[in-house]
């Protein structure tokens, strides 16, 4: 190929007669796409119901036990780790937690979560409510898990593992409901948080507690042999002494052993004690940075981005088919059509004449 045809192909008249004049021709084609999706844009709009948006950001800190194993003298807590913040991100995520949050919500968050939020279910819903198709009446369990589904599409989950902080978007139709379930999702993530720490430290206190039990009644065991033993020789209780040598004996290994129960008994509630003290003092490591706010206007970002989606794949919808049905026709429209059809060069225009 020379290169005369190669800067024909590369002709700025060339794309205008291949893409541009067969628009022109078939410019109803898109008109009529365009139409279409604006009708179905102002079909969202008519139908779509507000949604209220609240938002809450938490910090993720490093687990009080990780803390204490360093022996930091600084008391600062610190960020965590970017893999435990990723964990607890994907942890709110979860269905089994936000079957935890579902235990706690109202019952007015509960109806509301009844209607599902994406657009086309709203626009399906509402048309069956007006033409007056009721819903059939689902079992208990296909409705707590339409509820749970509900809820994990409405709670949106992001987070940013290097700077340890984790964000909490709920929505919802309510303005008072979505701050409530952006709430819940707090509660529940402290509550859980806070019994994740105090994990280690209830072990240790349920063992003390145990141990000192046993102290207690062996204490108690020892106490009862020493009252028998005086009953049985007549020994007065205020006299720790015996005149027989023997008897004297039994009485003081007697008594050693009430003493080293005693000890034991006081060792372990020191210990019990002070693991009360510990569990009291641990505190969560996810605090709350900024609370959920109440959303003052709906957010119209969900309908916004459809309408533009639905206007943008109505022209390229329309602009593809018209290409495509020129496509498919084929007609001459440049020299370089003749060209590659007949391998001849062209050796004259013919000038368009206009009726």
């Amino acid at each position: 190929m020379d290169d005369r045809t190669k800067s024909k192909q590369f002709d700025v008249s060339f794309y205008i007669s291949k893409f541009v004049i067969p628009l022109i021709e078939r410019k109803w084609i898109i008109l009529f796409f365009f139409l279409l999706s604006v009708i179905m844009a102002i079909i969202v709009l008519l139908f779509a119901r507000p949604e209220y948006v609240s938002q809450a950001t938490l910090l993720i800190e490093e687990p009080r036990s990780e803390i204490s194993k360093a022996k930091q003298d600084s008391v600062a807590p610190r960020r965590a780790e970017m893999s435990y913040v990723a964990a607890e991100a994907e942890k709110l995520k979860g269905s089994s937690f936000a079957a935890e949050v579902l235990k706690i919500l109202p019952d007015r968050a509960r109806e509301d979560l009844m209607t599902r939020m994406g657009i086309v279910s709203q626009i399906t819903e509402d048309f069956k409510e007006r033409i007056g198709l009721q819903a059939k009446s689902k079992s208990p369990l296909l409705t707590r898990w339409k509820v749970l589904t509900e809820i994990r599409n409405r709670v949106q989950i992001t987070s940013n593992d290097r700077s340890a902080l984790i964000w909490i978007t709920a929505s919802s139709f309510d303005q008072e409901m979505a701050p409530v379930l952006a709430q819940s999702y707090i509660d529940v993530c402290l509550a859980l948080n806070l019994e994740e720490n105090k994990k280690g430290i209830s072990s240790e206190k349920a063992f003390a507690e145990k141990q000192q039990e046993d102290a207690f009644r062996k204490y108690q065991d020892a106490e009862q042999e020493i009252v028998d033993f005086k009953r049985r020789f007549d020994i007065p209780g205020d006299f720790d002494e015996a005149r027989d040598v023997e008897i004297h004996l039994q009485l003081e290994r007697l008594k050693s052993r009430l003493a080293m129960a005693k000890e034991r008994f006081d060792y372990m509630n020191k210990i019990y004690f002070d693991n009360q003290m510990k569990e009291a003092g641990i505190v969560g490591n996810i605090r709350v940075i900024d609370p959920p706010a109440f959303p003052a206007d709906p957010s119209r970002k969900a309908e916004a981005r459809l309408i533009i989606m639905l206007i943008m794949g109505g022209l390229v919808l329309g602009i593809g088919t018209a290409l495509l049905l020129d496509y498919v026709k084929g007609p001459i429209r440049h020299e370089i059509d003749i060209t590659d059809a007949g391998l001849i060069p062209v050796i004259g225009h013919i000038p368009k004449v206009s009726e």
